[in-house]
């Protein structure tokens, strides 16, 4: 392909052709499972106790599924099998300040919005940022250099970003991204299994589904990983604590945009 330029009217649009290179990787899904063991007793009520395990089965699976698209093990060699999570290494960069103790009473919104910008100048359109409720808290007092609040609890939005806190990231974490980023494989179809258990006069119940996560190398940059809050409060501050952010936003709903005086 070419680069993108001008061309004359009739003229030749060839340009400079560079050459692309794709190579094939495939990844294998990962499957959770659980299973049940149902005593035969209940051979009368069977219809009630298929839906039991349809809708029990369901729900730990997905709890598992949710909770390691964040943190799931899985690597290239080690562990091809279990699913990539985004707070491995493989699929999103590690926050890390644009400016080294270059913000002026630095806090927990001053990070999460550094690390929107520094996706947004790699290119990409950050939209949603899932935090610890920890993480949340902190930001629900933050206010800006006018006494306006930062985080909009109604809207969910700060910034520009949607912050949505999980219980699937532990305290002092946060992970930043363009969703346009990340590819989640796996569907709704689910793999439920009955079998007679003579040995214990029982039915085994089992229930899998397979689940993946997908992170192009090139998209890296658009998912940013806050591995520890506070360690990066202070690599980020000057050293200063004070409850009001210095963030320069005066709107405070869906549109708000805050800026750091410091990187404009």
């Amino acid at each position: 392909h070419s680069a993108a330029d001008y061309v004359a009217e009739l003229a030749s649009a060839a340009g400079t052709q560079s050459d692309v290179t794709f190579t094939e990787v495939t990844r294998a899904f990962g499957k959770v499972a659980t299973w049940m063991r149902i005593s035969t007793e209940i051979e009368d009520w069977f219809e009630q106790i298929y839906n039991f395990c349809v809708n029990e089965g369901s729900r730990m699976v997905d709890a598992k599924i949710d909770n390691e698209i964040c943190n799931g093990a899985g690597v290239d060699v080690t562990y091809p099998n279990k699913i990539y999570g985004l707070t491995g290494s493989a699929q999103s960069t590690a926050y890390s300040p644009s400016v080294s103790h270059g913000i002026a009473f630095a806090n927990a919104a001053d990070v999460i919005l550094d690390a929107r910008l520094q996706i947004a100048q790699a290119g990409y359109n950050p939209n949603v940022a899932f935090v610890s409720f920890d993480v949340e808290a902190a930001l629900r007092g933050l206010k800006n250099a006018i006494g306006g609040l930062l985080y909009n609890e109604y809207t969910g939005m700060m910034g520009g970003l949607r912050i949505v806190p999980t219980a699937r990231l532990s305290s002092g974490k946060a992970i930043v991204l363009d969703t346009n980023c990340v590819e989640v494989y796996g569907g709704n179809s689910y793999e439920l299994e009955f079998q007679r258990n003579p040995l214990y006069d029982a039915y085994d119940v089992y229930f899998r589904k397979a689940a993946q996560v997908k992170v192009a190398a090139t998209r890296k940059a658009g998912i940013q990983y806050i591995a520890a809050m506070a360690t990066s409060i202070a690599a980020l501050g000057d050293g200063v604590a004070n409850p009001l952010s210095v963030l320069a936003s005066t709107v405070n709903d869906d549109k708000q945009v805050e800026t750091h005086p410091n990187t404009q």
